[in-house]
């Protein structure tokens, strides 16, 4: 690229970084660059061993730089060119032919017949937030990968090429963000089409839905914390045009990744991934994207059943999990493991009808793990679920453990038992005067059909398979070990609730 007609002009760097169009163009100039410190400094170019030691990089990182494998990261662009000699001015029109060829990559990556987003004159004034935050683009899109490889496992574990390119979309979706904001226009529809190749991307990485859901929430806190940190009083009109912006922007940009994450995600995942992104949306509180809505084919309800299934150690294996994710999702149910022996899921709607199809579904999930579980339900408003999970955890943890379950659980079957484990005297109180009944599983079963049954004797013995005269004897027994009559007002209340704590595994 320095050689032949190039070389009449004064500087022939400058009209060849003009020409660079592909990463081939690039790793051709940087290949110049570095014959031609050599002709300047010394014999032979630096090795890349050479480069690697004054750098801190690896030599095949440095390597793929130069052979067209990699697009270096703008950082360490500017290093390596500064480190091959490039003046002040070469440096900024390389660094200008390193952005072209990316946006070029971008275009490609968004899908065929997409051009790269237009470029927008830059208004901003020296000194101004947009000028300030531009300055700082590239120190806050590294912080903010940073922050995803420490809060998000998957993103740890993520090779340099996987963590490079997510480096670059940061760097570009700030770029856009000012360039746009200070414009006043909207994200065009070749930006639209970057952003759902970068969310394609993630998808075919394999990168978890929980993963995506926690990226998504630390990029816009990262986002509006430097567009805060950085704003000065007289920055208030900027500041009101860049959040005014990032509004309905920013939903429209969540879509857009979303719609390439679930174009990335295999064919036959496409439903539980809709189902697991919408049933964590609306667990926290989160405004609910169109494109999950299409799961459900209706609107979202107002208000939801939430059921939480607590599994004994040791949690199912992945295997299971993914099943019962894929069983439920069929029938369009809201489903996500929020932890590996936590199932969640959502019923839309209220009423006797959507309490028996939610007691289906949690049946169908105990079934399709072939575990027993504690589970509970509360009900709640879309916009405050959030609350009724919390609920429904705490219930979850006094319900009975059940392979499968004879009815919802909700929270005024379980007060009592969520009101003693809340006050550890009483809990222990209670655990040492029916302690004989711990060891004693028959008297536990016969308690526990007594009171499903209203205390019907009859219907009592005809559930357990037993004679009449049977339950009367193990309720006598009951009397002389635990020194309470079973069928009294206190010693309902009392026993009920030791059967409750016995079977929710409460006392060990």
């Amino acid at each position: 690229m320095l050689d032949g007609s190039a070389q009449q002009t004064g500087n022939p760097l400058m009209p060849a970084a003009a020409g660079v169009r592909t990463i081939a163009d690039l790793a051709q100039l940087l290949r110049d660059l570095r014959r031609r410190h050599a002709r300047r400094g010394r014999d032979s170019p630096l090795t890349y061993r050479e480069m690697a030691g004054r750098t801190g990089w690896s030599p095949t990182a440095i390597a793929e730089y130069f052979t067209a494998k990699t697009l270096p990261p703008t950082d360490r662009f500017d290093a390596l060119v500064a480190l091959l000699g490039a003046t002040p001015a070469e440096q900024g029109a390389l660094a200008e032919a390193r952005d072209r060829v990316e946006e070029n990559r971008r275009a490609r990556q968004a899908g065929p017949g997409v051009t790269a987003p237009e470029a927008v004159q830059d208004p901003a004034r020296p000194g101004s937030l947009f000028q300030l935050l531009r300055d700082q683009v590239e120190i806050n899109a590294r912080h903010a990968v940073d922050v995803y490889a420490r809060e998000v496992d998957e993103y740890r574990s993520a090779g340099a090429d996987s963590l490079t390119d997510v480096l670059d979309f940061a760097v570009f979706i700030r770029r856009r963000t000012l360039d746009l904001a200070a414009a006043e226009r909207p994200l065009s529809d070749a930006d639209l089409s970057v952003i759902a190749s970068a969310g394609r991307r993630r998808a075919e990485l394999g990168l978890s839905v929980p993963s995506q859901q926690k990226v998504l929430s630390l990029h816009t806190t990262a986002m509006l914390r430097e567009v805060h940190d950085m704003s000065r009083p007289d920055h208030v009109n900027d500041l009101l045009r860049i959040v005014s912006w990032f509004g309905p922007q920013g939903i429209r940009a969540r879509q857009a990744y979303l719609r390439g994450y679930m174009n990335g995600v295999d064919a036959s995942q496409v439903l539980t991934t809709r189902t697991e992104f919408l049933a964590r949306a609306l667990l926290s509180d989160e405004p609910v994207e169109p494109i999950l809505v299409g799961a459900l084919d209706s609107p979202v309800a107002p208000r939801h059943l939430v059921s939480v299934l607590r599994f004994p150690p040791p949690a199912p294996p992945p295997e299971a999990r993914d099943e019962a994710s894929r069983a439920l999702a069929r029938r369009l149910v809201p489903v996500a493991w929020l932890a590996p022996d936590e199932l969640v899921l959502l019923t839309p709607g209220v009423g006797e009808a959507v309490q028996a199809r939610a007691l289906d579904h949690v049946r169908l999930a105990v079934k399709t793990v072939g575990r027993p579980c504690q589970a509970a339900t509360v009900d709640g408003r879309v916009g405050s679920l959030a609350d009724s999970l919390t609920w429904a955890r705490e219930a979850s943890v006094v319900a009975p453990m059940e392979d499968r379950p004879a009815r919802l659980h909700a929270i005024a079957d379980l007060f009592v038992e969520l009101s003693v484990t809340n006050v550890p005297r009483v809990d222990s109180w209670l655990r040492a005067v029916v302690q004989p009944l711990a060891v004693n599983p028959e008297l536990v079963a016969t308690l526990d059909a007594l009171y499903l049954n209203d205390l019907d004797r009859t219907a009592t013995a005809t559930a357990l398979n037993i004679q009449p005269g049977t339950v009367a004897h193990r309720l006598e027994h009951i009397r002389t070990l635990t020194g309470v009559d079973p069928i009294s007002v206190s010693g309902v209340r009392l026993l009920s609730t030791a059967v409750a704590r016995i079977r929710a595994r409460g006392w060990t």
